[in-house]
């Protein structure tokens, strides 16, 4: 929908920041290391990055200085090449595929990688005025659409486990409250039922009040984006209004039994994290 936008590209699960991030964390352990006795990565040198402290009294703030400044230079290095990357791969591609919509300057990249929530914070510290919008669904469509997906990629094999399936599902309804609890506020969540019943209304609160970007009709009309999705989403990209998708209202399509074992299997998984 988004990427319907004439300003907005959607890049898919095609994540440049996420690919390249285990080399970002080894350059931000070596930024902590220091020669200078037991020193090293910690706490204060990491929180929060972009706001440089003006006074130090001791040897242990003149090394948090040093050591600051060197994480700020990996990270403003990071920041750069991830951003022209990204807007360098979407006019590669606005260049040389034919969209239904036209373009303007792209001015905004979408990164819907499926694990961009386990990276909260590293896309925090990157990117601190990029928008993070979690959108939030029903827990019994989440898990039956995952396992009915059948997702068998490398890495992926907990979806095809219901145990497993849910306690991923727990862990990461723990990691969103840590980061809903660590940077208030920072989070933009969106209610997919309500994306689904009032799509004007939602896409304007993105588009219009957070992007302060114009308003483009196109987005409603997003079935008509002849795009390719190479992502599970593209059985749905061409369903206008996907009522049918919400509170699991097609039940005969549930295979027998499932439904009791993923209830069952939902609640002990949330006995295993009572905070959630």
């Amino acid at each position: 929908m988004l990427d319907s936008h004439s300003q907005i590209w959607g890049m898919g699960e095609n994540s440049f920041f996420n690919a390249n991030l285990t080399l970002f964390r080894n350059e931000l352990v070596q930024a902590g290391q220091s020669n200078q006795g037991k020193h090293g990565l910690s706490v204060e040198v990491m929180s929060p990055f972009y706001s440089l402290p003006t006074q130090f009294t001791s040897y242990d703030g003149c090394f948090i200085y040093l050591a600051y400044s060197r994480f700020k230079k990996v990270i403003t290095a990071y920041s750069k090449t991830t951003a022209k990357k990204m807007l360098d791969l979407a006019n590669f591609h606005l260049s040389s595929t034919n969209s239904t919509f036209k373009k303007k300057a792209i001015r905004f990249v979408v990164d819907k990688m499926l694990f961009n929530y386990r990276n909260i914070g590293f896309i925090h510290i990157v990117h601190p005025n990029s928008l993070i919008i979690h959108v939030v669904r029903d827990p019994m469509d989440t898990l039956f659409s995952c396992f009915k997906t059948r997702f068998d990629d490398s890495g992926l094999e907990w979806a095809l486990d219901i145990s497993d399936l849910v306690l991923q599902y727990a862990l990461y309804l723990q990691i969103l409250d840590h980061y809903r609890t660590l940077l208030p506020g920072r989070l933009i969540e969106i209610r997919y039922d309500e994306l689904v019943r009032h799509p004007k209304q939602v896409l304007r609160k993105i588009v219009v009040d957070k992007l302060h970007l114009k308003w483009d009709s196109n987005m409603l009309d997003f079935h008509l984006n002849n795009r390719a999705v190479q992502t599970n989403s593209q059985s749905r990209k061409y369903l206008k209004h996907r009522r049918n998708h919400v509170a699991l209202k097609c039940l005969a399509s549930i295979p027998d039994g499932w439904y009791d074992d993923i209830l069952f299997n939902l609640m002990d998984g949330m006995m295993i994290f009572p905070s959630i």
